[in-house]
């Protein structure tokens, strides 16, 4: 019998003396896993959250006839900027007669003041006071009658809301992201209402029903913040990775910290899972990869000999 598969059978030996609930305790730290790394995933976007401003504010591109490419300096400077498009999300809305703004009357005014108006219109109305309100609602009025169409125009309006929820959202997430006894929260049912609205601007494509699972699991992971929690799932991450024959000693202890990490501090949450499971888990983890690179180098050193032997 060669040397591979003397290992698989001394593995599989090993696997049918096992006490059968050492199996079940081992697919209960996986579950457990797939559960920490979604919601640490999930935590990880939530923080980055914090830190965005609606800097993101589409720009107007202006749209000229041909001839304007043809034109002098002297001509181009008394050219009026009658249309534009704004791209949102890949979506074009598209303005006209901006050449005709009534709300600036009489006096002359450039591109410069559009593109103003075009910032100031896609500011978050929201947590301002009564002079910068006043302003954005100005420029969105402007923006709002100059849309080539009324279905941009309803387009635009709902984009506006949006954004304005948008700020909202953000600020009332970093109160409803921590751990608590009563998931009823008036700041959790808020963000889960909004959540999907929220995707024309993260991009997560996240549903309700997705951070219910993240507070849910949050409430009875046992970590005193989501902080916490995010570090110990990025820890589990590494700790999961296998430690074979291959390893370089720089992965072995990166591994190796990272379980003694994870072993240390995992927390007691009524879970049923021992520390004990963990450290089995994490061996498993190894087994099964050097069986695998073993049985993966057996065979390419097999389809090597019958190459050179047809050869």
């Amino acid at each position: 019998m060669g040397c591979i598969e003397t290992e698989k059978k001394a593995i599989l030996e090993g696997i049918e003396n096992n006490n059968s609930t050492n199996e079940v305790q081992i697919a209960i730290v996986e579950d457990y896993y797939k559960e920490l790394d979604k919601a640490g995933e999930m935590a990880s976007y939530i923080n980055n959250m914090k830190l965005i401003d609606y800097y993101n504010r589409p720009r107007i591109i202006y749209q000229f006839d041909e001839e304007v490419f043809y034109m002098n300096e002297s001509e181009l400077a008394k050219l009026e900027y009658e249309r534009g498009i704004i791209t949102i999300k890949r979506q074009s809305l598209h303005f006209v007669n901006l050449n005709k703004i009534e709300e600036f009357g009489t006096s002359n005014y450039t591109n410069t003041h559009i593109n103003s108006v075009v910032y100031t219109a896609f500011t978050p109305m929201y947590n301002l006071d009564d002079e910068q309100t006043n302003c954005i609602i100005f420029s969105r009025n402007i923006l709002l009658k100059h849309c080539s169409t009324e279905t941009e125009k309803n387009t635009l309006n709902e984009y506006f809301k949006t954004i304005d929820t948008w700020s909202k959202f953000r600020d009332i997430l970093v109160y409803a992201n921590v751990p608590m006894s009563n998931n009823s929260d008036g700041n959790r049912t808020f963000v889960i209402d909004n959540v999907e609205g929220m995707n024309v601007i993260t991009g997560l494509e996240w549903k309700q029903a997705d951070l219910e699972q993240y507070f849910e699991f949050l409430d009875s992971s046992g970590f005193d913040s989501s902080d916490d929690m995010l570090i110990f799932a990025r820890q589990f991450r590494i700790a999961k990775q296998n430690i074979n024959n291959e390893s370089s000693d720089r992965e072995q202890k990166l591994i190796s910290d990272a379980r003694e990490f994870v072993i240390s501090n995992f927390p007691q949450n009524g879970s049923n899972i021992k520390k004990t499971d963990v450290q089995m888990y994490f061996n498993q983890c190894d087994v099964k990869s050097n069986i695998t690179k073993s049985a993966s180098k057996f065979s390419s050193a097999r389809l090597q000999v019958i190459l050179n032997y047809i050869t």
